[in-house]
């Protein structure tokens, strides 16, 4: 029955244009500080260091009241994490819902929010104080002066790699799944394009050996 739901909720989220614009435009993050949130299990965390750092990352964002994009925006997210639990490194990846009502939502609605939306392991949910979570909301481009009708976009991102991106929050779970894989490609791509940077340099200074 609730994944009917989800799915009546996501049909009608496209229907009326949830989705803007905005949500796939191309943005840069400027710096994420090492804010300490607190998870659904009332366990205090470092949001860098210890759910970005290194990390492929997808952040939401939602408040626990919330009755409509909120509920196919989570079913994407726990679809998601499963698949992408099934990655050989699937500790690279992590999928983040940061409350929009920090007030309001403890981690114990947190907890129970995440039970009815069926979390699996790689997604976090977190919350904490006001003022730091607000602040960690405008480095991410989610803050919203009125949640009720915040937007329904994800933030991908490759902390590696410093790329990161916006992309609609009630897409298929597939779709979701390709854009966080792309992140791992994209890593790739630039290791391999510092490999060749150190290359060059190396032959560089053996040509350098060789005139002397």
């Amino acid at each position: 029955m609730r994944n009917l739901l989800n799915i009546i909720l996501l049909i009608v989220g496209f229907a009326n244009g949830f989705v803007s614009k905005e949500a796939f435009a191309d943005f840069k993050i400027e710096k994420i500080e090492d804010l300490e949130v607190v998870n659904q299990d009332g366990k205090k965390v470092n949001f860098y260091k210890d759910l970005v750092k290194g990390k492929r990352v997808g952040i939401n964002f939602i408040y626990t009241t919330c009755k409509m994009i909120c509920l196919p925006m989570s079913a994407v997210f726990s679809s998601t994490a499963k698949m992408l639990a099934k990655e050989e490194d699937s500790e690279k990846y992590e999928l983040i819902s940061v409350t929009l009502d920090p007030e309001n939502d403890t981690p114990e609605k947190l907890k129970e929010y995440a039970k009815k939306h069926n979390r699996e392991k790689g997604w976090t949910l977190v919350t904490g104080d006001p003022d730091k979570v607000r602040k960690l909301l405008r480095q991410l481009k989610g803050f919203e002066q009125n949640i009720e009708n915040h937007g329904a976009f994800t933030v991908v991102g490759n902390d590696s790699t410093g790329e990161w991106r916006k992309v609609g929050g009630i897409k298929p779970p597939k779709e979701l799944y390709k854009e966080m894989i792309k992140l791992k490609k994209n890593e790739k791509v630039e290791s391999i394009s510092s490999e060749k940077k150190k290359e060059k340099k190396l032959i560089g200074h053996i040509f350098q050996i060789q005139r002397f």
